[in-house]
Formats: structure tokens, sequence, C-alpha cells
């Protein structure tokens, strides 16, 4: 017959054991379900319920800290809230298989993390149209290539701002190339230092 089964418990309790240690512990007076380790009880899995339906899911062990939780799914994995916060006293580690870690504000990709080997990416995309970013790429020998690219026209510029001091030092040749002209604009009653020998190939 489809007809439901009731345990209640007046006593506030209603367990499962193997014989004689309980494993299965299931608190009605204040809300809780808890597992044990059939070797040492006193280390286990819980979940309580309080006010509101707030729910905390815990692990103990009783003598270290290995009471490790794992969650594993055959499918796609979602955590969603209002707010989510990921509160360690490690470290926090994001494993992509895929290659990709991507934030998005609800519906557009904002930043991409593109962990392949070869080439490590962080692209930052306009919220605006995401075919316009900034990127900073890493290859070979620690070679490094910040790029900003504007998809309809030439306007992805890049502006260094320093509240402080802007030191450029190269263990090598240090070039300025661009498709227009070259600034130079020191403060009013300032100085332009130009230290050691200077070869100028002005294409004349």
């Amino acid at each position: 017959a489809s007809l439901d089964i009731a345990l209640s418990a007046d006593g506030g309790n209603v367990t499962m054991d193997d014989g004689s240690t309980t494993i299965f512990d299931f608190n009605t007076d204040d809300p809780e379900f808890k597992i044990m380790d059939d070797a040492q009880v006193a280390n286990y899995l819980s979940m309580a319920v309080g006010a509101n339906g707030a729910t905390t899911i815990q692990t103990v062990d009783a003598d270290a800290a290995a009471a490790n939780l794992q969650i594993t799914a055959d499918g796609t994995a979602e955590l969603a809230g209002t707010t989510v916060t990921l509160d360690s006293a490690g470290d926090i580690v994001l494993s992509a298989d895929g290659d990709n870690v991507t934030m998005d504000d609800g519906t557009t990709t904002m930043v991409d993390f593109d962990l392949s080997s070869n080439a490590p990416t962080l692209k930052i995309m306009d919220g605006a149209q995401v075919a316009n970013y900034c990127s900073i790429g890493v290859a070979a020998n620690g070679a490094t290539t910040i790029t900003t690219v504007d998809a309809d026209a030439a306007a992805a510029n890049l502006i260094i701002t320093a509240d402080g001091t802007v030191d450029i030092d190269s263990a090598g040749i240090l070039t300025l190339d661009s498709g227009a002209g070259i600034n130079i604009e020191p403060a009013a009653g300032s100085a332009v230092l130009i230290d050691g020998t200077v070869s100028i190939d002005a294409g004349v």
C-alpha cells in the first residue's frame, strides 16, 4: 500500500545502529541529522537546520583536522546564493581541466582566466561589448604581452597611472614603437634626464 511511515520520537532522537554502535542520529528536537564514523563516533558529519531554514553542514574530526568534505557530481555542480563566500584557513584552489575559469555578471562573461599550458592568459572584457578587451598573456621564458583590443576602431587606449614612481628596468633593449608621435611631457619646471650614450635615428 502507498502509505506513509511516520517515526515519532517523544525523546527527541531517532537512531540507527549496527547492533552496538549508533551510526545515524536524527535529532527531532533541534533538527539535525548526524552520520558517525563507525570506527570512532566522535568523528561525524552533521546537517542542522535552524530559524528561517538556515542550514549548516559540518564535518568533525575529534583528534585532528582530517574530516574533509568532498562533493562529486556525475554532471554539473552549481552553488547559488544571494551571497556566496569561500572562506579557507588555507589556500583556495580552482582547478579547471577545460582550461578556463570565468567570471560573469549573471549573463555576460567579464573575466576569463585561460589556463592553457602553452600561453596562460588573463582577459578582462568591456561589459558593453565583450569583443573589446585587455589581456595579459605569458609565454615561454616568462615573455609577457599586454594587449588591448577595440573590435570596431582603435580606441582601446592603455593608460598607466601610478600614485608614485614608474620605473621601467629592462635587462635588454627598451623600445618605444608608436604608430604616431612619441611625447615626453614632464611637469613644468622639471627636466628630462637621459644618462648614457644616445643614438638618434630620425630617418634623415
